[in-house]
């Protein structure tokens, strides 16, 4: 609770408006810089290449259908 208190200004809660998953004072402070640190080292973030549709087909349609309770059958057996 100690933590929190630190986190919140004093208090247990913050009661206003958008502030909470926000935190403030030292601890909050030096979560924010691991993570900054983390994301740096992982590699997230960055730019990335926009997926390519055209290598994707609609599954092939069988007929007749086969009853609602058997469409995935093939998934478990």
């Amino acid at each position: 609770m100690s933590i929190i208190h630190d986190l919140r200004g004093g208090r247990d809660n913050d009661p206003r408006f958008g502030s909470r998953m926000r935190g403030s004072g030292e601890f909050a402070s030096l979560i924010e810089r691991r993570f900054a640190l983390a994301v740096k080292r992982l590699g997230l973030n960055r730019d990335r290449t926009p997926m390519d549709t055209t290598r994707f087909k609609a599954p092939a349609v069988t007929s007749p259908s086969p009853p609602k309770d058997e469409r995935q059958r093939d998934l478990f057996e």
